[in-house]
């Protein structure tokens, strides 16, 4: 059984934990090592084959849901205005709305329509096609998973690649929303992005965190271990570690956990899968309070999700 960290190497006193697959409710047993020093939980037993744990199925393989115009028409401009393309239009139809999670980054960084834009492990591409309903006009997304390459009709193009395939690329800005955490040999990853990144480019990873209240509290069941799909679960201090050995800088960091990290951790702790058709029961006073809390977690940087965004050292 592997015993060292391989972020950080340390090898005296870590901790080892076994977990369920839960999400699909297959129940296979994984090992995951803790490591003391930098706080990184990373799988230790590999599956050889991952098809069983990514069904064609798998909720982010899903097609962008087919919409009207006039509701097409909407999202565009609302996605322009939450990108700092902001129009009149865009703001009457913003009045009231939430920014999306997805987008909470966008207050940070200043995107042209005509940005060279990469997102790694994009699945079917549903952010990709929203920004290209804004007005963005060159958009890539690559994921090994998805059965083939998709070229959809508003431009973007999804391929079916590792990052290791885009050779004499730079891009202005990449973007990894919870795909990081399934990738092996995370600064291999990071050193490979940095050669794609043009100068005073931005890199965003937004992941699960793992020096979180929601790990402390929950343990083997909270949701976002995900067993086996989540590889390396990051610290703060552990994601710090990789950006100076990539020759990269946090810039920022965005706590952006939601009431998720407790609906589906206490369904794991009664045994219940997220695809089980007994849900436990929750009522509205619940909900709020589950919103409230991982509100005043991110407040305290105590969330379990965060968002990193980095530039070039």
């Amino acid at each position: 059984m592997i015993q060292s960290c391989q972020i950080c190497g340390n090898e005296d006193n870590n901790s080892f934990h076994v977990a369920k697959e839960m999400h699909l409710g297959l129940r296979d047993e994984f090992n995951y090592l803790e490591c003391v020093n930098c706080g990184c939980l990373q799988l230790i037993n590999i599956p050889a084959d991952f098809s069983k744990y990514y069904p064609q199925d798998y909720y982010s393989f899903k097609s962008p849901m087919q919409k009207t115009s006039w509701k097409k028409y909407r999202l565009s401009k609302r996605t322009a205005y939450w990108l700092n393309h902001p129009t009149f239009i865009g703001w009457l139809l913003c009045l009231g709305k939430k920014r999306p999670d997805r987008l909470i980054w966008s207050k940070k960084i200043h995107l042209r329509f005509s940005s060279r834009i990469l997102d790694i492990g994009c699945g079917s591409g549903t952010l990709l096609s929203e920004m290209a309903e804004a007005g963005f006009t060159n958009l890539i997304g690559v994921d090994p998973y998805i059965q083939h390459d998709i070229a959809y009709k508003n431009s973007v193009k999804i391929f079916k690649s590792e990052i290791y395939d885009l050779n004499n690329k730079q891009f202005d800005f990449i973007m990894l929303h919870h795909s990081f955490e399934h990738m092996q040999n995370p600064e291999q990853v990071l050193n490979k992005i940095y050669t794609l990144l043009a100068p005073k480019a931005h890199l965003l990873i937004r992941i699960p965190i793992a020096s979180s209240y929601a790990w402390r509290h929950y343990g083997i069941n909270w949701v976002q271990l995900d067993a086996p799909r989540h590889l390396f679960l990051h610290t703060v201090k552990s994601i710090e570690l990789l950006a100076h050995k990539s020759n990269l800088v946090i810039k920022d960091i965005i706590w952006d956990s939601t009431a998720s990290q407790f609906l589906g951790s206490e369904s794991y702790k009664k045994g219940l899968s997220l695809v089980d058709s007994k849900m436990p029961d929750l009522t509205k006073e619940d909900l709020k309070s589950y919103r409230d809390m991982a509100a005043k977690l991110n407040l305290k940087h105590d969330g379990d999700q965060a968002c990193f965004l980095f530039t070039k050292s």
